[in-house]
């Protein structure tokens, strides 16, 4: 009698657990990430693979205790996926949308995590062949490392951004490939400076404008500016002509309207400038509130109505 009332509390307890990983699985996708860039944005939507391959393993841990092997891979694998799918209907009424590609990546971590699992658990092993467990060991690994890979390709990045203050772009390293981005359909490429450009120790970036109404590159800043005085950066054309061209940096508090950040105009021609911006002008350039140098989300240069034949040149934004 005892016994039995040991299993009806354990059993009790293992479905508590679940429920409540169920629980707090749905309720982080409910809530929006204070995140303030693009870059920081990518590592959060990254999670979602390893993070489903964490709630997997752990419905493992609760069903294998009580079950065999193959009923309790059976259930962690079921019960992951319809709650993966829970997650992504609750984003319906959530500030995040519902993505098809989520739901791949959940899967991909769900059968990398638990893939990996069967290989080093003893009694799941003994019912496998040695061809099996070699399968189950590439699906594993595979599926792990690529559910666990954009997780450490943007931590990678983030940290990066941090180290490089108060270097926000030199376009050296290959990782600033992650906070940068283009105006599509214009084009991007990182190349060798001119010979008679201020910096030649490194790359530059070239923007090869296209004929749209804004077109220009875009840069997930490291956030906190705070005790820096200006922001700086080099800029020139190469086709001999000047360019009137507009700068605007947003803070995480930007609510998309034009008044709502800063924004100036500035004219660059053929010879490479060094511009600076004070970081007072930044602060007092929001026309209804003080723009929150903590929390710079990002920087946008661009020019208006461009023609499609103009490639401009920049380099080394960084806070002085």
């Amino acid at each position: 009698m005892r016994g039995e009332a040991l299993r009806i509390s354990i059993g009790l307890l293992q479905a508590f657990i679940a429920l409540a990983i169920c629980a707090i699985a749905i309720a982080m996708h409910l809530v929006e990430f204070p995140v303030t860039s693009m870059a920081a944005r990518e590592l959060v939507n990254a999670l979602h693979a390893p993070g489903f391959g964490v709630v997997a393993v752990s419905m493992l841990i609760l069903f294998r205790q009580a079950n065999g092997p193959q009923l309790a891979y059976s259930w962690a694998f079921a019960l992951s996926i319809l709650l993966a799918l829970a997650a992504e209907a609750a984003q319906i009424i959530g500030p995040r949308g519902t993505s098809v590609g989520d739901l791949g990546s959940d899967l991909v971590g769900i059968s990398g995590f638990l893939a990996l699992a069967a290989c080093v658990d003893s009694r799941a092993r003994r019912s496998l062949s040695t061809s099996g467990l070699a399968l189950l060991l590439v699906v594993g690994v595979t599926a792990t490392g690529a559910a666990v890979g954009p997780v450490a390709q943007d931590a990678r990045v983030l940290i990066s951004r941090a180290r490089a203050m108060p270097v926000i772009a030199s376009f050296d390293h290959s990782w600033e490939a992650g906070i940068y981005r283009s105006s599509a359909p214009t084009q991007l490429s990182i190349v060798e400076p001119p010979a008679e450009w201020p910096i030649q120790d490194g790359k530059i970036i070239a923007v090869d404008l296209a004929p749209i109404r804004y077109s220009g590159v875009t840069i997930d800043a490291f956030p906190n500016w705070s005790g820096f005085n200006s922001l700086s950066f080099l800029a020139a054309s190469t086709d001999g002509k000047t360019h009137e061209l507009v700068i605007r940096i947003h803070d995480a508090e930007h609510n998309q309207e034009y008044g709502d950040r800063f924004n100036r105009n500035f004219t660059i021609g053929p010879n490479a400038v060094r511009y600076r911006i004070t970081l007072e002008d930044i602060r007092h350039g929001v026309s209804a509130r003080e723009f929150d140098v903590s929390r710079v989300a990002g920087i946008v240069v661009f020019k208006v109505d461009a023609t499609g034949n103009e490639r401009l040149l920049f380099d080394d934004f960084r806070l002085e």
